[in-house]
């Protein structure tokens, strides 16, 4: 319980020295690129809070539990309209997590899962609920 509580006041402490040097910029910024793994959790934070339209996170190492996070941003509907998520160590167990959370947003036009180990089985519980919105 005390390592997630450190990783959430980490990830807070982030989201506000982001914002604040965004401010300082006196410009708004909708995209987000990677900057480590650590940067993760502060990175979908923003998106649910500052309506970011494009997150990067290529090459985290991002699994499961990363997967149930990212899932709970795809439900919840935010503008967000692209989503890179390639190069990390998703699988279809993360893409059955991701899917189930497509079929409830309708503003994502971009999923980029590319070079994961997502198998057969990942790419089409990937696909079903896409499929379904559309017949």
């Amino acid at each position: 319980m005390g390592r997630i509580l450190d990783r959430e006041i980490k990830a807070n402490i982030q989201a506000v020295s982001y914002v604040s040097h965004n401010r300082e910029q006196g410009g708004k910024k909708y995209e987000l690129i990677d900057k480590g793994p650590d940067f993760m959790r502060c990175a979908i934070k923003m998106a649910q809070i500052h309506q970011i339209l494009h997150l990067s996170l290529p090459d985290n190492m991002l699994a499961l539990e990363d997967s149930r996070m990212i899932a709970d941003l795809i439900r919840r509907n935010t503008p967000l309209r692209k989503l890179n998520l390639s190069q990390n160590q998703l699988d279809a167990d993360c893409a059955a997590l991701i899917a189930n959370s497509l079929i409830y947003n309708k503003n994502l036009q971009l999923l980029d899962m590319s070079r994961n180990n997502l198998g057969d089985l990942g790419v089409y519980l990937l696909l079903t609920p896409l499929l379904r919105k559309h017949l």
